[in-house]
């Protein structure tokens, strides 16, 4: 398993990357040492004989996301350039929260971003972007492909910290955390699914 974390009341980096180990998925080991520095939501698959790492870099702002391999899920060879910045019109401020699936020989992310509603009123959506190699990443032109209901109190505001995966009928589903107009009262209020399939 691995997990970031962050200690907000000591001065360093605000987020890192640590592993944990199981043999039954109920008793795990104690976390390791820091592997990444201002590493936030990571997503890694292995792929062959590596692991492959997607994270948000919170080290300076805008948030953008880069990219890590290793060999042994410890030790990561940073790509030296961000991956994915915000450069689409309804990003605003932060990238955050990517999900990435290998599909056939294509790598498909879904990645959260504050979208402008209003003028005054930042929510937050999902944008989607496909990859041939996991690095050079192009964005759906017609992001953001799922946002926030203004008729459901309880995700009228945010709907991000996705979960996805493929259906063997050809559909894909999401879980999602939500949050309503009051987003400090609930920071995640329910958690919500959805369903895509091709028309």
């Amino acid at each position: 398993m691995w997990f970031t974390c962050a200690d907000l009341t000591r001065q360093g980096p605000s987020h890192t990357l640590r592993q944990m180990h199981s043999p039954d998925g109920v008793s795990w080991s104690e976390p390791s040492a820091s592997q990444l520095d201002h590493a936030y939501a990571p997503t890694i698959i292995k792929e062959d004989d590596d692991y492959r790492l997607w994270y948000t870099d919170v080290s300076c702002e805008p948030w953008c996301m880069r990219h890590a391999m290793s060999k042994d899920g410890c030790e990561w060879d940073l790509v030296s350039d961000p991956v994915l910045c915000v450069d689409q019109d309804w990003e605003h401020e932060r990238l955050f929260y990517p999900t990435v699936l290998k599909q056939g020989e294509l790598y498909l992310m879904w990645y959260g971003s504050y979208s402008l509603h209003r003028p005054e009123e930042l929510k937050t959506s999902l944008g989607f972007a496909v990859s041939r190699d996991g690095v050079e990443w192009t964005k759906h032109p017609q992001n953001p492909v799922f946002g926030p209901d203004g008729n459901r109190e309880w995700e009228s505001n945010y709907t991000t910290s996705q979960t996805i995966l493929p259906r063997p009928d050809g559909s894909w589903r999401i879980w999602y955390a939500s949050r309503g107009k009051r987003i400090f009262d609930n920071k995640y209020l329910a958690i919500g699914t959805a369903k895509w399939e091709l028309a």
